[in-house]
């Protein structure tokens, strides 16, 4: 089933849809290729610690280039991948034969700013439950280094991040480290404990090579317990149906540097909006649907999951994953299968945030789980909740109630909604 999968999913990002669809996404109105002009004139706006050429080389554009809308919705795309950059944009001043570029710039300030910024800081790390503190653009180079923290006693972790323009290698550089301990409870509910422990060192290059194709590449040495693995990563993320249509396939193999078995993991999902942001709260459906499969050497911390938002990403919100922050749960196994449709509507709008509801249905479905051998029923819960947004939030708070068609199962949970197309 699993290849399959993959395999249907592989052939749909690289497959015939139409890149025009793709520029629609963030493209500014441009010339077609035909009569594309000259570029005059690269002007900016709001850069003040960044190094306008890291800003240049990020860009893909020289004066003197030939200006389309397929390069130019490019352009925005690498524009938004930097790291420094909070929100940016480019506009098209046209001229005669020729075309001037003027890119507005919203940098990060090098520590979260008074008590907005640390107070959006606290408020993701309760609902999120893992401190983020991002330093901004010391190198001047349009970098971002991240320190993260887990306080959790059955889970702990710290990590360190780097962010950085890759200079003459093509987009963006990730370089990463952490260290985590997570705490399993195989079989029943009086099975043993198990703990595992990671450490990962890795590196990886991110870049959009058409406005409607992103590509991620890396590898990394991971340890699992007393067990050593080079890692190789890699990742498409394909946009069509004009910004509305997501659909990304994440692929991993680990090699061991010793007697132990090789295993892989991969992962292929489909998100779906019905409306593109326009500046606006307005109404809108969200879907998604996903299937993420491990190889049988795989250990516990590559296993997918779904819950209500914690421990793992994929949601069913009437379940929980974590029992007294020990994972477990009726849908954790090597394989899963996970989908939700969600409709939100605004209640009140203003300029300092926004509230709305939302009706959803989630659903998941595990195979060779930690508690039980034998496939999961298709779970299937109901619920409704509420909405929290503000600007800069990157994301939404959400607070939802959810009840299990199957087994009856209900839940509280509240938890970070990421911007889209991620969770």
């Amino acid at each position: 089933m699993g290849q399959a999968v993959v395999g249907v999913l592989l052939a749909a990002l690289l497959g015939a849809a139409s890149a025009r669809e793709a520029q629609q996404a963030t493209a500014p109105e441009a010339p077609a290729a035909a009569i594309a002009p000259r570029i005059g004139r690269i002007t900016f706006d709001g850069l003040e610690r960044t190094d306008r050429e890291a800003v240049l080389r990020q860009l893909d554009l020289a004066p003197g280039d030939a200006l389309t809308s397929a390069r130019l919705a490019r352009a925005e795309r690498r524009l938004g991948e930097l790291p420094i950059a909070g929100n940016a944009a480019i506009e098209y001043r046209p001229a005669e034969q020729t075309a001037h570029l003027h890119v507005i710039f919203d940098e990060q300030t090098l520590f979260p700013d008074g008590w907005k910024g640390w107070s959006l800081v606290g408020a993701q790390a309760i609902f999120k439950e893992h401190l983020n503190v991002e330093i901004a653009g010391p190198l001047g180079r349009g970098d971002v280094w991240d320190a993260g923290y887990r306080w959790k006693t059955e889970r702990p972790l710290v990590s360190l991040a780097l962010q950085i323009p890759a200079g003459p290698l093509p987009g963006v550089a990730v370089i990463d480290g952490l260290w985590e301990r997570q705490t399993y409870r195989v079989g029943s509910a009086a099975g043993p404990l198990v703990e595992e422990r990671e450490i990962r060192v890795g590196a990886a290059l991110t870049d959009w090579v058409t406005p409607g194709l992103r590509w991620q590449a890396g590898g990394a040495f991971n340890r699992f317990d007393d067990h050593s693995y080079v890692a190789l990563q890699g990742s498409l993320d394909r946009r069509l149906l004009a910004e509305r249509l997501a659909l990304v396939l994440e692929l991993g193999h680990w090699i061991p540097t010793g007697d132990d078995g090789a295993f892989s993991r991969a992962n292929v999902a489909a998100n779906w909006r019905s409306q593109v942001p326009s500046g606006r709260y307005e109404p809108g459906w969200t879907a998604w649907l996903g299937y993420t499969t491990t190889t049988a050497d795989a250990p516990l911390a590559l296993w997918p999951g779904a819950s209500t938002g914690k421990g793992r990403n994929a949601i069913l919100r009437a379940h929980k994953l974590l029992e007294e922050d020990v994972v477990t749960g009726d849908a954790f196994g090597r394989h899963l299968l996970y989908s939700t449709i969600e409709y939100e509507r605004p209640l009140f709008v203003h300029d300092m945030g926004a509230v709305g509801w939302a009706v959803f249905v989630d659903g998941a479905r595990a195979w060779d789980r930690i508690i039980d051998e034998r496939p999961s029923p298709f779970h299937v819960d109901l619920g409704f909740g509420i909405r929290l947004r503000a600007p800069g939030l990157g994301g939404a708070i959400r607070m939802d109630y959810a009840k299990s068609v199957r087994d009856g199962r209900s839940a509280v949970s509240t938890a970070w909604v990421g911007s889209w197309p991620w969770r």
